[in-house]
């Protein structure tokens, strides 16, 4: 995948830039299902443009592996494409 593409997928996934991150598919699927208290994700223009990164901060009330299958499921939406 190319840089522009994947700035697209960042804007989808974590969040548009300067536009509210709670309205991001990663925050809807885990914050608002109380999986985790809050996730970002991004992506830096640098040498391995490949590289996203994504954090979650787990619900205290869940374990960290259903906030990683919350998080998978959603991944797997877009691979679907």
């Amino acid at each position: 995948m190319d840089y522009f593409p994947l700035q697209v997928l960042d804007s989808l996934l974590g969040g548009a830039n300067g536009l509210s991150y709670k309205t991001s598919r990663f925050y809807r699927a885990l914050v608002d299902k109380e999986y985790a208290v809050d996730v970002s994700g991004w992506s830096e223009a640098t040498i391995d443009p490949y590289l996203y990164r994504i954090t979650i901060t787990n619900h205290p009330k869940r374990k960290p592996e259903e906030a990683l299958a919350a998080l998978d499921a959603e991944i797997k939406i877009f691979r679907m494409f």
